[in-house]
């Protein structure tokens, strides 16, 4: 299942993965997606190796790609946008790293607030 047939939350981006990357140990998969969130840049390596769920990535400013975006607050989020996790933020670099072991679908939620932009990074299949 692809994120274009998953019915997704209301507001939430469904962006494409951008490169698929070879090598990966473990029967897991790994991809990085890039893409326009809102006002911001987001750079994320996705690791699912089924057990475990793990992101890394960067946020910028969309009018300017080399202006990292300091404490923005990151969280995981289930379907229902709740919560999966401890709510994080990026770092000076505007770096961020999470880690879930839920299944199903999962968002990324950059900023806090219902209206806050969220990114699909898991699917049903993924």
């Amino acid at each position: 299942m692809t994120a274009a047939t998953i019915a997704l939350p209301q507001g939430w981006i469904a962006p494409k993965r951008a490169i698929a990357a070879s090598g990966v140990r473990g029967g897991g998969s790994e991809f990085q997606l890039v893409c326009g969130v809102g006002t911001y840049e987001l750079d994320l390596l996705v690791r699912d190796f089924h057990e475990v769920f793990e992101l890394m990535g960067q946020v910028t400013e969309g009018e300017s790609i080399y202006a990292p975006v300091r404490g923005l607050p990151v969280q995981l989020v289930d379907a229902d946008g709740n919560p999966i996790g401890e709510l994080g933020s990026t770092n000076e670099f505007g770096e961020f790293e999470s880690k879930a072991d839920e299944r199903g679908l999962i968002g990324l939620r950059l900023g806090t607030g219902e209206d806050a932009p969220c990114v699909l990074v898991r699917g049903e299949s993924q």
